[in-house]
């Protein structure tokens, strides 16, 4: 979930100028993530917008509980959420950590620091797998 709304946003600033989600993401072990990520995912759950589900290896998967109100959003921001889906569905847990690792907002900052949106420049959704 941290992968796709980072890449949501940092495509839509390339693309358009501004976020999406207007979110604030921060430099994490793992690649970006949300800053005040737990506060985040728990208001979703507390509001049931989203819930976690363990799968067959014990993984914890994030899964939308209702479905998605698309009349909040304008087409070009449906567009840029499409793309990013089929470009992120199915990849691993690790080859997403590795291709975020190599994104120069990640690389500049340092373990909590926030990734500046002027990074989106340099945001490749197409390269670096």
């Amino acid at each position: 979930i941290m992968k796709n709304l980072f890449s949501v946003d940092f495509e839509s600033m390339k693309e358009n100028n501004k976020s999406i989600t207007s979110l604030k993401y921060a430099h994490g072990i793992y690649g970006p993530i949300i800053d005040n990520k737990d506060a985040y995912l728990s208001f979703l759950i507390k509001q049931d917008y989203l819930e976690f589900v363990i799968d067959e290896k014990d993984n914890i998967l994030f899964k939308s509980a209702r479905e998605c109100d698309l009349s909040l959003f304008t087409k070009e921001e449906i567009d840029i959420m499409d793309k990013v889906l089929l470009k992120l569905k199915g990849k691993s847990a690790k080859k997403l950590t590795d291709w975020s690792h190599k994104f120069k907002g990640w690389m500049d900052t340092k373990d909590g620091e926030i990734i500046n949106y002027k990074y989106a420049k340099y945001f490749e959704l197409n390269k670096n797998w």
